[in-house]
């Protein structure tokens, strides 16, 4: 009996860490926000912090691989996630040769909100990049930023 009831208690503990754990580690850091203002502030903090991980989490991957592979709904969920992994890497890369222009003064515009589309101006200095998000699951997730 007393083994019995180690064994539950080991159970029970095992269960309750595969629970607790993800929702105390809050996944992975992501600019992604409730409002595409708040994402756009969060991408220039980021930015300027260098945190180009974080930044490229908050990127939405899942239209431009969808374009890229025409079998995407046949593809295992593994199999999108590796795919969206390598696409996330890419714009690592992508978003540190923009590091530098983050450094100086960066205001955030209002943002322009049509359904789940939204762009924000963002001006550095004297130049203004556009910051291009959709709305997934709630969260702004960014498409693109471009000039102009």
């Amino acid at each position: 009996m007393r083994g019995s009831a180690l064994v539950t208690a080991f159970a029970i503990a095992a269960v309750a860490y595969l629970v607790i754990a993800p929702l105390g580690c809050g996944g992975p850091k992501t600019i992604a926000a409730g409002s595409p203002k708040a994402t756009a502030e969060a991408f220039v903090e980021a930015m300027k912090a260098g945190d180009y991980k974080t930044v490229a989490a908050g990127y939405d991957y899942e239209a431009g691989a969808r374009q890229a592979n025409p079998d995407w709904d046949s593809l295992g969920q593994s199999q999108r996630n590796l795919i969206i992994g390598k696409l996330e890497e890419a714009r690592v890369e992508q978003l540190k040769a923009l590091g530098g222009m983050m450094s100086g003064e960066v205001q955030v515009g209002s943002p322009e909100i049509q359904g789940d589309h939204a762009s924000v101006p963002l001006t550095v200095g004297v130049q203004t990049i556009t910051m291009r998000l959709i709305q997934v699951e709630g969260l702004w997730k960014v498409i693109e930023v471009v000039e102009g």
